[in-house]
């Protein structure tokens, strides 16, 4: 190995381990909710771990099966993973007041077919890319390096999530967290139903309610205008309930709801 190899090499792994001595293995519950709690960093075996709760969530008879995250980031690689899952099993995910989602958190939000969020979201490169300038003058880093960002392109295609994220991920250095307005998170279709989600859905539940499509579309209107101001970030069953009211004609489109 060559002085300048060594160098590099020890400066990547110095990176590496700055970034690993600061983030906090992930925290993967069911909380009071019934829901999913994931707090800290991503990490490999993740995914795993989210999958068994998911199963024990799915039998348990309260929940409205959201996963409420508060991360950093962490492994890109598992991010991934665990962002295909939620679009698998239509997962919601909710990024509360109080928390944030950077990195490839961001990930799991892309996967969502759901997004609920009031917290703080933000993105960089991931740190195990390492810094594009030493990356650049080496053939093999630069060749890992296209290779990563390529998945990245790659993911958020599959997700239809627009292609300007994937180059501000992958152009913003660690350190450097870009963080996003409401305006932004609506440009970037990270916030709301995910569109082919919301057709197919809807159609669904036209033919659930015995409902034309059109007059779905208005009670399911009606419901949002009247139930979503009542969110506060942890109501979802009543919130469920309000909607379910009004679209079901339980509570007659225009009655004003008690506060």
């Amino acid at each position: 190995m060559t002085a300048r190899s060594l160098a590099r090499h020890l400066l990547l792994s110095a990176l590496f381990c700055a970034w690993s001595a600061g983030a906090q293995a992930a925290e993967i519950y069911i909380n009071d909710g019934g829901n999913i709690t994931f707090s800290g960093s991503v990490e490999a075996g993740d995914l795993r771990r989210m999958q068994t709760l998911y199963s024990e969530m799915m039998k348990r008879e309260h929940g409205s099966g959201v996963v409420w995250l508060y991360s950093d980031g962490g492994d890109i690689k598992e991010a991934l993973s665990i962002g295909r899952f939620l679009r698998k099993t239509e997962l919601p995910v909710s990024v509360s007041l109080d928390a944030h989602c950077f990195s490839s958190c961001l990930m799991m939000i892309a996967g969502s077919v759901n997004r609920f969020i009031q917290g703080t979201v933000g993105v960089h490169r991931p740190n195990p890319f390492g810094d594009a300038a030493i990356v650049a003058a080496n053939t093999t880093d630069h060749q890992n390096y296209a290779r990563e960002a390529g998945k990245i392109r790659a993911y958020f295609k599959e997700m239809k999530i627009p292609a300007q994220l994937s180059e501000l991920m992958i152009q913003t250095p660690p350190g450097d967290t870009r963080i996003f307005s409401p305006a932004e998170l609506s440009a970037y279709m990270l916030v709301g139903e995910d569109r082919g989600h919301e057709a197919k859905r809807t159609a669904s539940e036209a033919k659930k309610y015995k409902l034309a499509l059109a007059e779905y579309r208005r009670r399911r209107s009606e419901a949002d205008n009247a139930c979503e101001p009542l969110f506060d970030g942890n109501n979802f069953e009543e919130v469920k309930t309000c909607r379910e009211n009004i679209i079901t004609g339980a509570i007659a489109t225009g009655t004003k709801l008690p506060n």
